[in-house]
């Protein structure tokens, strides 16, 4: 079997990772497997399409006109030609929403070839007309076509033209004309919410949680907290690749300002310029892996305050290092958060938080930590979700 995976990033961020991830662990099946990307530097594993000036220009482009994935026609040839080259047998689709592929040129060609497609779903954009997520504004336009978008302006925005409803209608074109397409939802929420769409109708629509390295993320003794002055707190740590307000940012700064003098706040992640944060300590976003299983080890707590969260990666991670989390209990979020593996608030006000990390405190993280590691390592191990993403495969092209 023949698989290339198409994601906008490789081997950094969250899908990056998780794409390398694949196709590594495919090979050890005897899949041959590769990935097509756009972001980042070459990489002698996957081939690069594209370049930095066609994104921009693309993404000009689509904030002008309003549509997103219809430009990038060069690159998407050249995708095109490299796909004739390499025959595959699948083609798995992740984030394609980064204004570096053609779109109607891509689903043309899988329909031609009669070649069946596996989407995964890391957000919401593949069955809405243009937002990665929806609940913050109660948005159900779309289940009915999308039009009239409350979010014309965020996640991918559009200057003048409102063209959801017409991205709708190409993206369930699109997909019916392939000869056979499976879903794969990375939580039972987001899997839930796709069946309710025009993805119902796909030849498989199955739930696969996003998968961790465990051995990676694993308890992880380290000087760190030293490091950084931290030695004697009661540590609280949230991570995100950019914090902003639909990350909780501002319900962290609020809490910071309620917190006893023996506890801290550390959160990893791009962090917006020119913000008092109340005392919390930032660390800038890094990729070195090993510092994070260091810093999830460290802490006595993970907090997440996202309402939107189609998984929550790094709430796995924490608790495969066997720190207990604390979540909002809307979207996936619930999920994470296994029986005796944290709390699950649904008010952010520092009150609440403050309540909920009582609660774990009481427990105590050294009781916690077996549970909480158990947890991840039977839903997130990487050689059980990649041998059910296998899976998926191998039912798609069983005649």
């Amino acid at each position: 079997m023949r698989v290339i995976n198409i994601n906008a990033v490789y081997g950094r961020l969250s899908t990056g990772r998780t794409v390398e991830q694949l196709n590594e662990g495919l090979k050890k099946y005897g899949v041959v497997s590769t990935t097509v990307f756009s972001a980042g530097p070459k990489n002698p594993k996957a081939h690069r399409m594209g370049s930095p000036w066609d994104v921009r220009l693309h993404s000009l482009l689509a904030r002008v006109f309003g549509n997103s994935g219809y430009y990038s026609h060069i690159p998407t040839l050249g995708l095109l030609r490299y796909l004739d080259r390499e025959k595959p047998d699948i083609v798995h689709l992740h984030n394609l929403h980064s204004n570096f592929i053609c779109l109607p040129m891509l689903f043309g060609y899988l329909a031609k070839n009669r070649i069946p497609a596996v989407v995964t779903l890391h957000d919401c954009w593949w069955f809405t007309g243009k937002c990665t997520h929806y609940t913050a504004d109660g948005c159900t336009h779309r289940l009915t076509g999308c039009g009239h978008c409350p979010r014309l302006r965020k996640d991918i925005p559009s200057w003048l033209f409102d063209r959801s409803r017409r991205m709708l209608a190409d993206k369930r074109k699109w997909f019916e004309s392939l000869p056979a397409y499976a879903v794969i939802g990375v939580s039972d929420w987001i899997t839930a919410e796709a069946k309710l769409s025009f993805m119902g109708s796909a030849k498989l629509v199955r739930r696969i949680y996003n998968w961790i390295d465990t051995e990676l993320f694993s308890p992880t003794p380290s000087d760190i907290r030293s490091r950084y002055g931290l030695e004697g707190k009661y540590l609280i740590l949230g991570v995100a690749g950019l914090w902003q307000n639909s990350k909780g940012l501002q319900d962290f700064i609020r809490l910071a300002r309620e917190l006893p003098p023996e506890m801290r706040i550390v959160l990893i992640g791009a962090m917006p310029e020119e913000r008092d944060l109340g005392g919390i300590v930032s660390i800038p976003l890094t990729e070195n892996q090993r510092e994070l299983a260091e810093w999830y080890s460290a802490a006595d707590v993970f907090l997440t305050l996202s309402r939107e969260e189609s998984f929550g990666k790094v709430s796995a991670e924490a608790l495969s290092c066997g720190t207990p989390v604390i979540a909002v209990g809307t979207t996936a979020n619930p999920e994470l958060v296994g029986r005796g593996c944290g709390v699950v608030i649904s008010d952010t006000s520092p009150g609440a938080v403050l309540d909920a990390i009582a609660r774990v405190r009481s427990v105590g993280k050294d009781k916690m930590l077996p549970t909480c590691r158990e947890f991840a390592l039977n839903s997130f191990g990487m050689e059980d979700r990649i041998s059910d993403t296998l899976a998926v495969y191998n039912e798609l092209i069983k005649e």
